[in-house]
C-alpha cells in the first residue's frame, strides 16, 4: 500500500468495507472502523453503542447534502485530499467549492477539513488580482459563508472578507478602492442586503451609488493618481513619462473609489 499507514488506499475498497453511503446518486464503499473513529457524527450514527437503526444497517443515506462536498469529507476522513480530481494549482483554488465544503465540515463537525480548508485559502491568498471575475467568485463563497448561521467572524469568513478587500484596496495606502463598474456593481449589491458587513470595508460604499462622480488623472506607469492633469509622475519608469489617463472616481465620504 502506498499510504503510510495503508489508510488512503482504503477509500472506496470493497475489500473490507462494512458499510455503504450513498449521496446524490453516488456511493463510496467505507469502513465503519475508520468513519465511526475519525467522525462522532458517523459514531453517534452507526457506532457500537448507536440506537440508530444504521448501527445494524450496512448503508448510510446523505441524499440531502451537496454530493461533491460530501465526496470530500469522505476523502479527508481517510487522508486524502479533499480536492482530489478537481483542477487545482498553486496560484488558484475553487473558492466556491471550498466553501461549500467548508459548510458541510462544519455542519458534521469535522474541524481538520475546516482547517486545511482555511489553509488552503491561505496559501492562494497572495495571488488575488483585482477582476470582476475574482472578485464575484469571493463574493459568491462569502455569501454561502454568511448566510449559513456560522460564526462569520472567525475562520473562513475572515479569511474571505481579507481577500475580498485585498482586491478593491489599492496597494498605495489610499483610503479608496479602485473598481471599473463591473466590479462595483457585484460588492454593492452584496453589501445592500448585508449592511451589517459594510464596515469591513469603506465607510460608506454601501451607499456609493447615490454619490457624485469625480474626474482625476492617473498615471499609467505607477497608477499614482492626481487632480491636476499637468502634474507630472516623478517616477522613473518609461510609462510614468507618458501622459495620465482619465480616471473616474465615485465619491464616499471624504474617499474615492475608482470606476474606470
Amino acid at each position: 500500500m502506498d499510504g503510510t499507514d495503508g489508510l488512503t488506499d482504503l477509500f472506496d475498497d470493497p475489500t473490507y468495507s462494512d458499510v455503504t453511503i450513498k449521496y446524490g446518486g453516488h456511493e463510496v464503499r467505507a469502513h465503519k472502523a475508520i468513519v465511526c473513529t475519525r467522525l462522532e457524527y458517523f459514531e453517534k450514527l452507526c457506532g457500537r453503542s448507536s440506537k440508530f437503526k444504521e448501527a445494524n444497517e450496512s448503508t448510510i443515506e446523505l441524499f440531502d447534502d451537496d454530493p461533491e462536498a460530501v465526496r470530500a469529507l469522505l476523502l479527508c476522513l481517510y487522508d486524502r485530499r479533499y480536492d482530489e480530481g478537481r483542477h487545482v494549482n498553486r496560484q488558484h483554488h475553487d473558492i466556491d467549492f471550498n466553501a461549500r465544503v467548508y459548510l458541510l465540515a462544519s455542519k458534521y463537525g469535522c474541524q481538520r477539513l475546516q482547517d486545511r480548508i482555511e489553509q488552503c485559502l491561505s496559501w492562494t491568498e497572495e495571488f488575488d488580482h483585482s477582476t470582476a471575475t475574482a472578485l464575484a467568485e469571493i463574493l459568491t463563497a462569502m455569501a454561502r459563508v454568511f448566510d449559513s448561521g456560522l460564526d462569520n467572524h472567525n475562520g473562513l469568513g475572515e479569511t474571505l472578507l481579507r481577500r475580498c478587500n485585498n482586491i478593491c484596496y489599492q496597494a498605495d495606502g489610499r483610503d479608496s478602492i479602485q473598481m471599473d463598474s463591473a466590479t462595483r456593481k457585484p460588492l454593492l449589491d452584496f453589501l445592500s442586503v448585508r449592511p451589517e458587513l459594510t464596515t469591513h470595508f469603506l465607510p460608506g460604499l454601501a451607499k456609493a451609488k447615490e454619490l457624485e462622480d469625480v474626474k482625476l488623472f492617473q498615471c499609467p506607469g505607477c497608477a499614482k493618481v492626481s487632480s491636476d492633469k499637468e502634474v507630472a509622475c516623478d517616477g522613473e519608469t518609461l510609462e510614468c513619462k507618458q501622459p495620465p489617463t482619465t480616471v473616474t472616481y465615485f465619491r464616499v465620504n471624504n474617499t474615492h473609489v475608482a470606476d474606470q
